[in-house]
């Protein structure tokens, strides 16, 4: 009997599971790929923003050094109130430089014989003028020295006395919002920048909070920072008036609110805005159509502020002139007032101020009005 040879058959290999091993492989390489492509992104931008950190963190702290000095046992000079850690209310116990010397003949508009009077049916305003900054002459004028309620006008000055108290670095130093602060503004009915208690703002978006949106909260805060309260703040606001020769200027409060003692001429504000045009924080202030805050844990995106000059007009452009920076102001004794500064082609500056409009938009049409007419 022949006995059958068994025979093997030859299994094929499983390429099913071959595939899903290579397959496998395949996504451990590509996550490695984009585990070392993160890494070396986080790197550059480590290299990128650590030297640029440092910089700032060196700048505050030469800043910090600067206005807290040290006792021989190292122990820091500190206000009532303030942090251990890091107030941020510097010791203020040294008068503050207000100003450096100033020919206020530069500044003050004078009346020529060339100057025109804008009679009453010409303008929505009561009081007005308009001046030529390169000949420092009125070019045309209604009672414009008459006393008059400068509103938020005011804050051309406050912000002004803050430029010229706080060095560049300072100006990445924060302030934290207090509580106090935003509840006055509130109960004011006052303008604010939209800041919350307990917020650390920096000082320049203070400055940027009372210049564009008119804020309040932010004016507050400065003279805190700045004087340790807004009365001792005030008195530097009038010292530099004085020494801009507005003799018809006097300053009750930081923001501009109602006092019967606040109060200026559409001649003096002029003078202020004039001078203040040439300080170049100042003008880029002023100028300014928005701006938007730095981030902070109650605003992660910052406060977007807008200019209450630039918001109410469709154009900057009246007769031969382009308005480039602007103050308004309001109360229902000034009713509405506004400060500009416009420029012809060829660089010539002018600064018109009118108060007493009757409407929101009234300022608007009597800078066309005062542009278009008495400037050829």
């Amino acid at each position: 009997m022949n006995q059958k040879t068994p025979i093997h058959t030859h299994m094929p290999p499983d390429v099913g599971a071959w595939k899903s091993a290579e397959q496998s492989a395949k996504r451990d390489r590509e996550l490695l790929l984009l585990v070392l492509g993160a890494l070396a992104m986080l790197i550059l931008l480590l290299s990128l923003f650590v030297p640029i950190a440092w910089r700032r963190a060196h700048a505050d702290a030469a800043a910090w050094e600067e206005k807290h000095p040290q006792t021989e046992a190292g122990e820091e000079k500190g206000g009532e109130g303030a942090d251990p850690d890091r107030p941020d209310t510097p010791d203020r116990t040294t008068e503050l430089p207000v100003s450096n010397e100033i020919r206020a003949e530069d500044y003050m508009p004078v009346t020529s014989d060339a100057t025109q009077i804008i009679s009453e049916a010409v303008l929505d305003a009561s009081h007005a003028i308009l001046v030529d900054l390169t000949t420092c002459e009125a070019v045309a004028q209604r009672l414009p020295d008459e006393r008059i309620y400068p509103a938020s006008m005011t804050k051309i000055m406050t912000v002004l006395v803050a430029v010229e108290a706080l060095s560049a670095a300072e100006l990445e130093t924060t302030f934290t919002m207090t509580e106090e602060i935003v509840n006055d503004a509130i109960r004011e009915g006052a303008s604010r920048a939209g800041f919350e208690p307990g917020e650390r703002v920096k000082l320049i978006d203070l400055l940027y909070g009372a210049a564009l949106p008119s804020g309040a909260d932010a004016t507050a805060a400065l003279a805190q920072y700045l004087a340790g309260s807004e009365e001792k703040y005030v008195e530097m606001m009038n010292e530099k008036a004085e020494l801009l020769g507005l003799k018809q200027t006097h300053f009750v409060n930081a923001s501009g609110l109602h006092h019967d003692d606040h109060y200026s001429t559409v001649r003096e504000i002029a003078a202020l805005m004039s001078y203040a045009m040439e300080n170049e924080l100042c003008r880029a202030l002023l100028s300014a159509a928005s701006y938007t805050t730095s981030a902070t844990t109650e605003h992660p995106y910052g406060i977007t502020l807008y200019s209450t000059t630039f918001s109410r007009m469709t154009t900057t452009s009246f007769g031969p002139v382009q308005v480039i920076a602007g103050k308004t102001g309001y109360t229902e004794e000034a009713r509405f007032c506004l400060a500009t500064l416009a420029t012809r082609a060829d660089g010539r500056e002018y600064v018109l101020v009118t108060v007493g409009g009757s409407t929101k938009y009234a300022p608007v049409y009597d800078c066309d009005t005062m542009y278009g007419k008495y400037l050829f």
